[in-house]
């Protein structure tokens, strides 16, 4: 049992050696957590633009929309103050 032997040996270490064990333990730790934090950030910040563009071309076409309605309203202004 490779797990159980290096526990032992790591108690009879001294305190200095297990601090910086736990130090290092803590450093890779942490590294793990931010590599996953920004590769979480990343994917976010993609959809979130994905999201954004998808939403601009739809308020492209509403705008487009109105603006031939207003023509059309124009026009049927036109021909009514005509008669």
């Amino acid at each position: 049992m490779g797990l159980i032997d290096f526990i032992e040996k790591l108690q009879k270490k001294p305190l200095y050696v297990k601090t910086r064990i736990m130090w290092g333990g803590v450093a890779i730790c942490m590294v793990a957590v931010f590599l996953f934090w920004f590769w979480s950030l990343n994917l976010t910040i993609n959809n979130q633009t994905a999201k954004e563009v998808k939403e601009q071309g739809e308020l492209s076409k509403s705008w487009e929309q109105i603006k031939e309605d207003v023509k059309k309203r124009k026009r049927i202004m036109k021909i009514l103050n005509q008669h």
